[in-house]
């Protein structure tokens, strides 16, 4: 038995011959139907931000990852887990308009997953979310220095038996 496996111009193995499978970039981890890179190198929430949009392809742009469900966030943590790191931005901001966080993708999830009595927004200048090594997220003030994690959307393959 032969299996191809077709996207453009890109040949890949394929895992299983009964579903599409989604496919990410060296150094990108697949979730579901999204990319996500880890970046270790703390900036600001805004230098993460455009450096997570540096890494857009043509149909593909990258922002600070939007968590949509309990599952993302359940992935956040396993990689929180596995690289061994602390908290990390994710780019969900209420910058634009105090009090109403919004994601920099343009996400409409409904989904939050706040620790206890949060978002405080400190001394009135914390806009910007993190989430932290349990899962639950906090705000922070945009200017401080953390890791980040960019997404994107990954692109599906599918598997031809012969």
């Amino acid at each position: 038995m032969i299996v191809f496996c077709l996207v453009g111009t890109f040949n890949f193995h394929c895992l299983s011959e009964t579903k599409l499978q989604t496919r990410c970039p060296p150094a990108w981890l697949a979730f579901e139907d999204h990319c996500y890179l880890y970046v270790r190198e703390a900036k600001t929430f805004n230098e993460a931000e455009t450096h997570c949009m540096s890494l857009s392809k043509p149909r593909r742009s990258a922002h600070l990852v939007s968590v949509e469900n309990q599952q993302e966030n359940n992935f956040m943590i396993d990689c929180i887990q596995a690289i061994g790191t602390g908290d990390f931005w994710i780019g969900f901001t209420d910058q634009q308009s105090e009090d109403l966080y919004t994601w920099t993708d343009g996400t409409s999830s409904q989904f939050t997953n706040w620790d206890t009595n949060q978002p405080n927004n400190a001394e009135r200048n914390q806009h910007c979310a993190y989430i932290k090594s349990n899962g639950k997220w906090n705000n922070k003030e945009c200017s401080s220095l953390k890791s980040y994690m960019c997404k994107k959307n990954g692109f599906k393959i599918s598997c031809l038996t012969l």
